[in-house]
């Protein structure tokens, strides 16, 4: 079960990592904007170059969900590369106050990589120790074991063979 679990977490994490990375390269061409109201708050998911920006603001009574794809995109410079996050006043903003957070595509892009990363690590020790062992060599460190039985001369790992003199 853990291990179906696992399998099913590096696979969710590499499909948001291929997600993220396609919206970062849409970012330079277009603006895409998803906004849903929810209990007299209004919330917007904006994607920008570089970074997309996650707001909340108060005062959309009655506004419905929205979208906004393919917008040609404004000048395609990166305002935000580090997180950020903004406080919106009534002052500056027509429609009441909020927050908005600006997240670089970097920072969540990390995070959904590591588990794949991780994953492949494994798999790869895995294909590596099997290999070794085809071989006639330790799995831990690739001695040659052919001569020798039972525990492996240079890290005194367990063969797994048994010892001729004993038998």
């Amino acid at each position: 079960m853990r291990r179906k679990l696992t399998k099913f977490a590096t696979a969710a994490s590499a499909v948001i990592a291929v997600v993220l990375m396609l919206l970062w390269v849409r970012s330079f061409y277009a603006f895409d904007r998803i906004g849903l109201p929810v209990g007299g708050r209004y919330y917007d998911v904006e994607v920008f170059p570089h970074h997309f920006m996650l707001t909340s603001r108060s005062g959309w009574n009655g506004m419905r969900p929205n979208m906004t794809v393919g917008l040609d995109q404004y000048p395609a410079v990166a305002k935000y590369l580090e997180p950020r996050a903004i406080s919106i006043h009534t002052a500056q903003w027509a429609f009441g106050e909020g927050h908005a957070l600006a997240i670089p595509f970097w920072l969540p892009l990390l995070f959904a990589l590591v588990l794949p990363i991780w994953a492949g690590l494994q798999r790869l020790r895995q294909h590596r120790r099997q290999r070794r062992r085809a071989r006639g060599l330790c799995a831990q460190c690739g001695y040659d074991l052919r001569a020798t039985s039972g525990r492996c001369p240079e890290c005194g790992t367990n063969t797994g063979a048994s010892d001729p003199a004993t038998a």
